[in-house]
């Protein structure tokens, strides 16, 4: 009878431990999808509330939790602060890889979402922004490891090394308070600058002629989340991308025939051999350069692609909102920085009197119709330099 009793209690012990091993693998990758895609939507979700409900529903605590917790918290500070929160929004998951170690799941996938400004009368996207995801099973799933490229976290994420493996985490979480604090009193230096404001600057001219800024923005609004194939693409995209839209305001795209786009393309209609042109092989330094386009551009010439330059190298607020217009080209840096950033403005709500009516495109990271507030304080705040270029009539040979 004991022996009995013992085989019986051996196989309820191993039954029993099977079962607690076995708990990842019950979990299916449906199940496993379905946390991720809430994940997400509480995550955007947030920005519409202006409140932080996700971090310690969906992630572990952890190094990489806690940094990009942060900088999810410094956003929804920034939209509340700026009054630019979100109305609605729809994201967009593509799953490359799934794999499972130990009691772990390894996720890699590709997050989009469009959505809408609150106060914007236009529609905005973000797109092809890659995770890498490491998600524990037990007691519930939490995500307990976060890697997302995304260029624009690195000012934060160098920021006192906070990258560093070493870094103890009482430490990373001292550094990290010290790093929310300064970047909420950005936030409540650029509300103080950015309100109403009707002026204009008095060099301030426009020739449309033969620039179409509205075949510029209706490029922008095509590829800005997407690549064009027949031109190549960069890790550091955004001035290829600039060009592409000028090079279109100027009618070298054709919307309707995409073989007449390529041997315009081919035969560098509406660029400049050697000097300004692109394809998908490349481009000229003039193409794809922040402040090699900027020269070339505010160089007169009587072949290509002309420009005037406003407010370089001065901070943002020394450039009135109504002085900037649609299919005008802005170019960021921080003060004692060089400028490394274009973008093709797409958007301008009411009359352009405010920062916050104002909307951009880019490439690196792909969005389409951001709000320029958000570039201000991701490039130093008060601190940010910005210019404007605008484009002339221009003969091309």
């Amino acid at each position: 009878m004991k022996k009995y009793l013992s085989s019986f209690l051996i196989i309820i012990l191993i039954l029993f431990s099977l079962k607690e091993f076995g708990y990842g693998s019950q979990i299916s990758n449906t199940d496993l999808k379905n946390f991720i895609d809430n994940y997400f939507t509480s995550y955007f979700e947030d920005y519409i509330t202006l409140t932080e409900n996700t971090s310690n529903k969906y992630t572990e605590e952890s190094k990489s939790t806690l940094i990009y917790n942060t900088i999810h918290k410094n956003k929804i500070y920034l939209y509340k602060t700026l009054d630019t929160p979100y109305e609605y929004f729809n994201s967009k998951i593509i799953y490359k890889n799934i794999s499972k170690k130990e009691n772990k799941f390894l996720v890699d996938l590709i997050l989009s979402v469009s959505y809408k400004y609150k106060n914007a009368t236009c529609h905005s996207k973000l797109c092809n922004i890659p995770y890498k995801l490491e998600i524990i099973t037990k007691p519930e799933l939490k995500i307990c490891k976060i890697e997302r490229t995304f260029s624009e976290d690195e000012s934060l994420l160098y920021e006192m090394d906070i990258r560093s493996e070493d870094i103890p985490m009482e430490t990373l979480k001292s550094y990290l308070k010290i790093i929310e604090e300064k970047k909420c009193d950005d936030i409540d230096n650029i509300k103080s600058i950015s309100k109403e404001n009707f002026f204009s600057n008095n060099e301030l001219t426009r020739e449309y002629s033969n620039y179409s800024y509205n075949n510029g923005i209706l490029y922008a609004e095509k590829f800005s989340t997407s690549y064009n194939p027949l031109f190549y693409s960069a890790p550091g995209d955004c001035t290829n991308f600039v060009s592409q839209c000028i090079w279109a305001a100027y009618g070298g795209y054709d919307f309707s025939n995409k073989k007449i786009s390529y041997e315009n393309i081919k035969q560098k209609y509406k660029m400049i051999p050697g000097s300004w042109h692109g394809n998908e092989g490349g481009g000229t330094p003039n193409w794809e350069s922040v402040e090699k386009l900027y020269n070339y551009l505010c160089k007169e010439k009587t072949i290509g692609p002309n420009g005037s330059s406003l407010n370089n190298n001065k901070t943002f607020q020394s450039l009135a909102p109504s002085s900037i217009s649609l299919g005008d080209v802005l170019q960021f840096g921080s003060i004692n920085k060089r400028y490394s950033h274009s973008v093709y403005v797409t958007a301008i709500n009411n009359n352009g009197t405010k920062y916050s009516d104002i909307y951009i495109s880019q490439h690196t990271a792909d969005l389409y119709n951001r709000n320029l507030l958000e570039l201000i304080y991701l490039f130093g705040g008060t601190d940010c330099n910005m210019r404007c270029i605008k484009l002339k009539n221009s003969n091309f040979a």
